[in-house]
């Protein structure tokens, strides 16, 4: 097994045992456990249990953009893509909350360590530049510009979206899935500025 294999393979257990068990009861021993590995492996592939869980955030963040993409290129013009991409990312945390709420506590976490801070701050700055690239792809494909700069589009996105997910998470509410796709397409189909 070559060590990006490995990697591969640690991480996705990882993400396993933190959403299952939480960040702070997911020890090297239960990830490798969870992996079918040995310790040696772990320390074979990571430096530290940090850089794995700075791998873990990147993972989970990278899967949410790529549930979205897709439906970004869709043949649909106009504002219909709005709906397709917000339906997308709505569909892909309700098919697991529990990544959701671990993306949040990773976040938490890190923001906490000294080692990891400054990654989690970077990991966030290159989330709002995911969402402001995503926001302007949409308005290029669909034939629309937005009413606010997509730089200030993206936090307001973002904010919704993370504001939403943490109640549905709090609460439990499933009724949340439906506020979270309803909410977000109200307010990005209210940005939209049609191209005369």
């Amino acid at each position: 097994m070559s060590v990006d294999e490995r990697r591969a393979k640690l991480v996705d257990a990882a993400v396993r045992v933190m959403s299952r068990d939480g960040v702070s009861h997911a020890t090297t021993r239960a990830i490798v456990t969870e992996a079918g590995m040995t310790t040696g492996a772990f320390h074979y592939s990571f430096f530290s249990k940090e850089e794995l869980v700075l791998e873990v955030m990147r993972h989970l963040n990278a899967r949410a953009f790529q549930a979205v993409r897709e439906q970004v290129h869709a043949d649909t013009s106009g504002p219909g893509v709005i709906d397709r991409v917000v339906l997308a990312y709505v569909e892909h945390v309700a098919r697991d909350v529990a990544q959701r709420q671990l993306s949040f506590e990773l976040t938490l976490h890190a923001l906490r360590e000294p080692g990891l801070r400054e990654a989690a701050v970077e990991l966030y700055r290159t989330t709002l530049d995911g969402v402001r690239e995503l926001l302007t792809e949409m308005a290029r494909l669909g034939g629309f510009d937005w009413r606010r700069p997509a730089t200030e589009l993206s936090r307001h996105t973002l904010s919704l979206i993370d504001g939403v997910s943490y109640q549905w998470i709090v609460t439990n509410d499933e009724g949340m899935v439906h506020q979270l796709q309803d909410a977000l397409a109200r307010f990005l189909h209210g940005q939209v500025v049609p191209v005369e």
